[in-house]
């Protein structure tokens, strides 16, 4: 007989995901919101920063998630295809070749223009569902979003299209973390942006324009959906739960 030994997967390197610390960490945060007309959207894009997008994402919404959100159609697509059937948002632009699919897949879709929503109520036309479209407003990150003086009269041209909901209005914090005074500048934007819209007798069933930094330390802007990211994942460089957070990964390798 040949030798025998314990056969190791993972001989070299590994990575450990502890889901029970996600668990742990969507409860404070829940516990720090402490309202129960906010929802958490745990942030999976990127098959969840690395710790693996549909076990993540089936863990979360079943221990304090409400929502996840990806960045593109297709990770939306691996959760519809692994069985969630919850809340999914993809928060980067897509492209109109995706809107079929999209919409087949019960996806929420943010936009900056009109040409998106256009290819999405054809879309949904030809899938037989309405297109649910959340309208990204740009307050200062310049990443991705309409400006806010263009947002009342972009909402209201999206809104005539006959198969579209537009069901919410996001922006996203260029640095909510460390940079309290330009944050201040943004929120007095995002703010006077709602009260234009208020003015014009449009509201939205989504208000969301908190990250982890922003969740927790400005109240006012949590809206009625939160995008968890980072700290969901036990990352915490700037202490925003006050020690409480446990990290989700750890990486091991053997010392050759």
């Amino acid at each position: 007989m040949g030798p025998k030994w314990t056969v190791q997967p993972y001989p070299r390197t590994w990575a450990d995901i502890d889901l029970p610390a996600l668990a742990h960490n969507l409860g404070v945060v829940k516990r720090r919101i402490n309202d129960p007309k906010v929802a958490v959207a745990l942030v999976t894009k990127a098959d969840a920063y690395g710790h693996g997008l549909v076990s993540i994402s089936r863990y979360a919404l079943r221990n304090g998630a409400d929502w996840v959100a990806v960045a593109t159609v297709q990770e939306g697509i691996a959760l519809r295809d692994a069985g969630i059937d919850a809340p999914v948002m993809a928060l980067s632009p897509i492209l109109d070749i995706e809107a079929e699919q999209a919409v087949f897949y019960e996806l929420d879709v943010s936009t900056e223009n009109i040409e998106t929503a256009v290819a999405m109520d054809a879309a949904a036309s030809a899938v037989g569902k309405p297109a649910r479209l959340h309208l990204k407003v740009d307050t200062g990150l310049h990443r991705f979003g309409c400006t806010t003086s263009e947002a009342v009269e972009l909402a209201c041209r999206i809104k005539k299209l006959p198969n579209i909901r537009v069901v919410g209005i996001a922006q996203h914090f260029a640095d909510s973390s460390k940079d309290a005074d330009f944050t201040r500048l943004q929120i007095d934007r995002w703010q006077t942006l709602l009260e234009q819209f208020s003015e014009r007798g449009i509201s939205f069933e989504i208000v969301q324009a908190a990250n982890s930094a922003g969740t927790i330390k400005y109240p006012e802007i949590r809206g009625n959906l939160v995008r968890v990211g980072i700290i969901g994942y036990g990352i915490d460089p700037f202490n925003l739960l006050d020690g409480e957070a446990r990290p989700v990964l750890s990486w091991t390798s053997r010392v050759t």
